[in-house]
Order: structure tokens, then sequence, then C-alpha cells
């Protein structure tokens, strides 16, 4: 496979999964409560969701050169700062999920429950831009490859 069908196969891969976690979060933001019941690995899942897409990061960052002049269409730096994202993402969703096992603990108190799910909510807004952020950075390598 050529240089560029990576890139392209890499990126529409990226983009796929980029969109399918943002959504699950849309859905967590409008019913935190019941998705979280309904699954209760939530953070967990997203976690393993993600992993992928660091290595679809890492394959198109093999098929680009070594270095990449500001004036290129598709640079470097566009997938490194997606997958770093991603990294940093998977740390936190670990953190979270934590979180969500004290909130599912039929042995916690309510007040902690409370505590916890209102940590949960309020990280939910800065992941669903992350998400925005590196789906639209890969739209703009989609663009670019089509042109």
């Amino acid at each position: 496979m050529n240089k560029s069908k990576i890139i392209e196969t890499e990126t529409k891969k990226l983009l796929s999964g980029i969109e399918q976690i943002e959504n699950r979060f849309k859905l967590l933001k409008q019913k935190p409560l019941d998705t979280l019941a309904d699954e209760p690995q939530f953070f967990f899942n997203r976690s393993a969701n993600c992993a992928p897409l660091v290595i679809n990061c890492t394959l198109a960052l093999a098929a680009l050169p070594a270095s990449t002049p500001p004036a290129c269409k598709i640079e470097r730096k566009q997938y490194e700062n997606v997958r770093t994202n991603l990294k940093s993402l998977i740390s936190d969703f670990g953190n979270l999920q934590l979180n969500v096992n004290t909130v599912l603990n039929p042995a916690t108190e309510a007040v902690t429950k409370t505590s916890q799910l209102l940590i949960i909510t309020q990280k939910i807004p800065g992941v669903i831009t992350d998400f925005a952020s590196m789906k639209l950075e890969c739209e703009k390598i989609k663009k670019a490859m089509d042109l």
C-alpha cells in the first residue's frame, strides 16, 4: 500500500472512531445516570476505544516524511497532537472510571455519590470539546487529501 493510501485509510478510521466516542459522550451528557447504569464500565470502554486510534495516528505518522514543513497541507503535528490528546484522555478516563465505580457502589453514601457524579459531569463538556477539536483536525487532513 502506498503512503498516501495509508494516510487516507488511517485518517478515515481515526475520524470514524473519534465521532463514535464523541457521540457516546454526548449521550452521557444528556443522561449521565442512565448511561452509567447501562454501561458501568463507560470510561474503561472509552479508553479501550481510544487505544486503536492512537495506533491509527502512529501508522499515519510512519507514512509521513520525518519532517513536514509548515506549508504542507498535511503536517506531522496534526497527528502528533491528536495522538497526545488521545493518550491524555486514556489516562483521564482511568480516573473517571474510579469516580463511576464510587457512584455505582451501593455502599457509597448519597453525598459521596453526588460529589463523584458532579466531578464526572463537570468533565464531560471538556472531553466533548477535545473530541470535537480532534475531529476538526481529521476533517482538515481529509479535506487536504481530497484536493
